[in-house]
């Protein structure tokens, strides 16, 4: 499913340091200059000055959360599937929030940087930290490139599905 000889030519071409980075951040040095990586990535794609604060508020609200030991969920020792860590994230927000299905997951969508990194910290075989808000092309791009398979996205009014 995933091109190994497109992975090696980035790795040759410069990839290694990204990747470990991504590696050390995502394992538990999770840092500013990670944090500042990410929106000068994210800052080559999106022009949206709102937007990469946004991203940059979310993920240093992650970082202080991290650094004080009160991130937003933490998952139990187990053994999870995908489904079963988000219908867990999912009962957390709905928990807190005590609203819709829309609700929760537009809350969860404005989160979605800081949900994502701590999934992929906690769960890295997993999940991987989603931060292409409104780039959901760029997405497409890199999984085309690297041989990868996206599922089918949920109709836009089905907020249980896209959550």
């Amino acid at each position: 499913m995933f091109n190994q000889f497109a992975w090696d030519l980035y790795l040759s071409s410069g990839g290694k340091e990204v990747a470990a980075m991504f590696e050390r951040n995502l394992q538990g040095e999770f840092s500013e200059e990670y944090i500042e990586k990410i929106c000068e990535f994210h800052k080559a794609y999106c022009p949206s000055k709102s937007v990469n604060r946004t991203i940059f508020n979310n993920l240093s609200a992650l970082l202080k959360d991290y650094r004080l030991q009160q991130v937003m969920f933490y998952l139990e020792e187990d053994t999870y599937t995908i489904e079963d860590a988000l219908e867990t994230l999912y009962n957390e927000i709905d928990a807190d929030e005590h609203e819709s299905f829309q609700k929760n997951f537009k809350f969860f969508s404005s989160w979605l940087e800081y949900f994502s990194t701590v999934l992929s910290m906690q769960l890295p075989e997993l999940f991987v930290p989603y931060y292409f808000v409104y780039n959901f092309n760029v997405v497409q791009k890199i999984c085309d490139e690297f041989g990868m398979k996206l599922p089918s996205i949920p109709f836009k009014k089905d907020y249980e599905g896209r959550f």
